[in-house]
């Protein structure tokens, strides 16, 4: 588990990875769902 606490993933932080907004078909996909993805990518959840 990290020792660091959590930080909420911004706008910000989405758009330094695009291709997890944009789905197969080429439609944005919910913004909190890409923000959960990258967290939990990224050991946060």
């Amino acid at each position: 588990m990290p020792t660091h606490p959590f930080t909420v993933p911004t706008l910000f932080d989405a758009l330094q990875d695009p291709a997890a907004l944009i789905d197969t078909e080429g439609r944005f996909t919910d913004l909190n769902q890409a923000f959960l993805e990258r967290a939990h990518r990224h050991g946060y959840a």
